[in-house]
């Protein structure tokens, strides 16, 4: 193999590492710390370039630093040292023995002749585009940060509810990513907002939920049990929205709802009885309802982390042949009495607190 076909046999990492200008940069301030002249630092370069593609051994670093450098043995040992700290101990997946080295040459290497700051001064006189690259960092991080906080301005704060009454188009934004089968369907649906309402409204009945049965949909029924823990989240606070009208929010522009960032749970320890310490009691917080406490005999059980393998992935604009079914949209009007139909929208109607159900809609718990 020539030097090229080597060096693309390395570790991912490492591989990444030896392609960039990090590798030259590190090379630089190692060779200033013990004041390697700018002109003798290429030298240095091509024999730990060796020793990235494995020609030479990491464990003959100052060998052949020696044979090319008049310069002391501490001196020897403590660039070698530098070298093998800042190249290759941060890759031990492509040289295992660099720590053991590092260990040796600690103990025979001279002090540097000029401290880090001199020599990351010393490196950026010789790359000057490295203030500008920085300098342009600054900007476009500034720069983002403005443009976020203008679309956090333009969001709107409101219920589920009167966001479908304000923009109708949200009804038809995916929440999840696999077909769901709704009861009164002989086929699946596409996972919209409207189609999962749809699904909760038809498996619980239409009157408002409190957070218990809103768990126990979230984790037992058909649809949403096999979800993952970030499309749970997802369809949580679209449901909690839709009993409670808790504010969601929503990008006017895009006509969408848009969802906090996904942060996954660390896995707590188990205690010995499997519970683990932290839900011993609850186990998720359903759009910050402080009331909600869910059962531990679900809580505490593992839950099967989605079987969501499909490769299919849905677009807003696709409809299903079921939904294309003017007969059978009047059907769900019929039964749901929330809106399938496109003359009739989901926020045409208002939910009461109270058990008390609209005469077209069918109780399905009774």
């Amino acid at each position: 193999m020539n030097f090229l076909e080597k060096a693309e046999q390395l570790p991912e990492k490492a591989k990444e590492f030896f392609f960039s200008n990090d590798i030259r940069l590190e090379t630089e301030k190692a060779c200033f710390l013990y004041g390697i002249p700018e002109e003798r630092i290429t030298t240095i370069s091509d024999i730990t370039a060796f020793i990235f593609i494995g020609d030479t051994d990491i464990s003959e670093l100052p060998i052949s630093i020696l044979e090319e450098l008049e310069i002391t043995k501490g001196d020897v040992y403590g660039l070698s040292y530098e070298l093998g700290k800042r190249l290759f101990a941060p890759f031990p997946e492509a040289f295992p023995d660099a720590r053991t080295l590092l260990d040796q040459w600690s103990k025979l290497k001279a002090e540097p002749k000029f401290s880090e700051e001199e020599a990351t001064q010393m490196m950026l006189e010789l790359e000057p585009w490295i203030l500008e690259d920085e300098k342009e960092k600054v900007r476009y991080t500034k720069k983002e940060a403005e443009d976020k906080k203008t679309r956090e301005e333009k969001l709107e704060k409101t219920s589920i509810t009167d966001a479908l009454k304000k923009y109708p188009a949200i009804e038809d934004q995916l929440l999840t990513s696999n077909p769901i089968k709704i009861k009164v369907f002989p086929e699946p649906v596409r996972p919209t907002i409207k189609n999962w309402i749809a699904d909760y409204t038809l498996t619980l009945g239409y009157e408002m939920h409190d957070s218990m049965e809103r768990g126990n949909f979230l984790f037992r029924s058909d649809n949403a049990k096999t979800l993952s823990t970030e499309n749970r989240e997802k369809l949580s606070l679209i449901l909690k929205s839709f009993d409670d009208r808790t504010l969601i929010s929503i990008d006017p522009e895009k006509k969408q709802v848009l969802f906090p960032e996904f942060v996954p749970m660390k896995t707590s320890p188990l205690t010995p009885n499997g519970e683990t310490e932290k839900n011993k009691s609850t186990i998720l917080n359903f759009g910050n309802d402080d009331s909600y406490s869910f059962d531990k005999q679900y809580a505490t059980r593992k839950k099967p982390e989605a079987s969501e393998d499909s490769n299919i992935k849905f677009s807003s604009p696709q409809i299903f042949p079921n939904e294309k079914n003017p007969e059978m949209m009047k059907n769900i009007d019929q039964k749901v009495g929330i809106g399938y139909a496109s003359k009739v929208s989901l926020s045409d109607y208002t939910r009461k607190p109270e058990r008390v159900l609209p005469t077209n809609v069918i109780n399905l718990k009774n």
